[in-house]
């Protein structure tokens, strides 16, 4: 394990080195001066995701470097959604993986790296930059809602539990699919929790008006999942019926949504407008995931539950540390509807993506802070009844530490990115600096040229037209193809990345 740190790059080093700098001072805080507590966080949790943004000098084929071209095309023309600027080929753009017109993922987190790209340019680190600095709101807003609605020390646990994750620091990093995509997806559904637990401790309307704007967010950046806090509310509504408040709390629930109707509906307007073949197609793709298997990513109806060791640690030690933390929810002595709201979520997500035939690890990501908010919550009630406070004390560091290492996963997390020497992940590494290196040096940057690559890694050219302006293609031409270029006035090129 050293010998794989002694390879991580020294920008990552310095971050890594502020992230155990501001944890320490997190600490301090928690027990000194408690109002910095959720800012020192932030920072350990942006420095840390700075570190591991910056472990890859390259993109990940599936899918950043998708997001990140389209992204950059967005500084152009924030209306305009497309991964190739122009289709001179006039390839099959139903599939999106050619599109000309992008729908394919609502344009929100696109919008985000757009913003970071004309602030910094075309760099790898300015499309991880947004979910870099959301890592920092996630963990700040878990430490909030664990303070807020159980206890401090719950909330801390929480966030540094959520902190440490190497799945979601993994998606941050561009290295697990889905990516930006579904952890900026997470962090809106995240906050529109906070904001209703926010609602039901003050019962300010503002409350509402944020509930609305981060629901409308979530479903902007993905979709419909996007309104989970609206089945979590529905559940607690249900709950404690009552005939004398059910009309109040149901207004309160409809100007909420009223709100995320607001915020996400004119982007759907405007796109079945302006790109009425393409935006009923994406439609149509989506609604398939209900009904069949997409692009291959199937499993058994046990598959989320398989995933759990990959997406949060070990699943026997998991499962008795979220039972714990449901029982100790059930046993505490806090408002009911918080046990119904956390559980309920949870509930809701594994139970549609179960039935949902489309499998991947990231779709039950929506609840990943509630769940260790459970966990946490577990930790701290049962260690309570430890009598000397000492031992009590130790008792909780070595099992969050313990806990946080399992989720960290250190040995592995190094060897996927290429850091243990002598490996077939390290192997790859190196292939792909070299061969993001060629398509940094050969690009032109001319509109009017057509680059064409064969041998190349998978969908070179989605990096080649992201670093340089021009359009490319994974393939040789036809003839057609070479004739029709040519009338369009394209000077064409090849490059073998094998022999180059």
């Amino acid at each position: 394990m050293i010998e794989s740190i002694q390879n991580i790059g020294n920008q990552s080093l310095i971050l890594l080195v502020f992230w155990i700098i501001f944890a320490s001072l997190s600490l301090l805080s928690y027990f000194k001066f408690q109002k910095l507590t959720g800012i020192l966080l932030f920072f350990t949790a942006v420095f840390l995701a700075a570190a591991f943004a910056l472990f890859t000098p390259y993109f990940f084929t599936w899918d950043e470097q998708f997001h990140a071209l389209v992204g950059k095309h967005l500084v152009q023309n924030p209306l305009f959604p497309s991964l190739y600027l122009h289709d001179p080929l006039h390839l099959d753009t139903q599939n999106w993986v050619n599109a000309h017109i992008w729908l394919h993922k609502q344009p929100l987190f696109t919008w985000q790296i757009a913003l970071s790209i004309k602030l910094l340019g075309n760099t790898i680190f300015a499309v991880r930059l947004p979910s870099v600095i959301f890592h920092g709101l996630l963990v700040a807003a878990i430490y909030r809602i664990g303070s807020l609605t159980l206890n401090r020390k719950t909330g801390f646990i929480a966030a540094i539990l959520v902190l440490h994750s190497s799945f979601l620091l993994g998606l941050i990093s561009g290295r697990i699919g889905t990516d930006h995509n579904d952890f900026i997806f997470l962090c809106y559904i995240t906050f529109s929790f906070w904001a209703w637990f926010e609602f039901q401790a003050s019962q300010k309307q503002k409350w509402l008006i944020w509930i609305g704007v981060f629901a409308g967010c979530a479903i902007l950046t993905k979709w419909l999942v996007g309104l989970l806090v609206f089945g979590a509310w529905a559940a607690v509504i249900l709950q404690q019926f009552n005939r004398e408040t059910l009309g109040k709390d149901t207004l309160n629930f409809l100007k909420a949504l009223g709100v995320t109707f607001l915020v996400f509906m004119p982007w759907q307007i405007y796109t079945f407008w302006k790109f009425p073949i393409e935006a009923a197609q994406e439609i149509a793709y989506n609604f398939k995931h209900i009904s069949q298997i997409i692009e291959k990513h199937d499993g058994s109806i046990w598959y989320h539950y398989e995933q759990i060791q990959t997406v949060y640690f070990q699943q026997l030690e998991f499962f008795c540390f979220l039972i714990l933390g449901i029982i100790a929810l059930i046993l505490a002595k806090k408002p009911k509807k918080i046990l119904v709201f956390t559980v309920s979520s949870i509930v809701w997500i594994y139970a549609f993506f179960t039935y949902v035939p489309t499998k991947m690890p990231a779709f039950t990501v929506p609840v990943y802070g509630l769940v260790l908010l459970v966990i946490a919550f577990g930790l701290t009630h049962f260690s309570a009844f430890i009598q000397q406070t000492l031992m009590r004390r130790i008792v909780l560091v070595l099992l969050v530490s313990v806990v946080s290492y399992w989720l960290l996963k250190p040995n592995p997390t190094l060897t996927d990115f290429g850091f243990k020497n002598n490996t077939k992940e390290q192997d790859h590494r190196f292939a792909r600096i070299k061969a993001q290196d060629f398509i940094i040096k050969n690009g032109q940057n001319n509109p009017q040229r057509i680059v064409f690559i064969i041998n190349g890694f998978e969908f070179a050219n989605i990096s080649w037209m992201y670093f340089n302006s021009e359009i490319a293609y994974p393939f040789l031409p036809s003839p057609q193809q070479i004739e029709l270029s040519q009338k369009a006035g394209y000077k064409m090129v090849v490059f073998d990345m094998e022999n180059e």
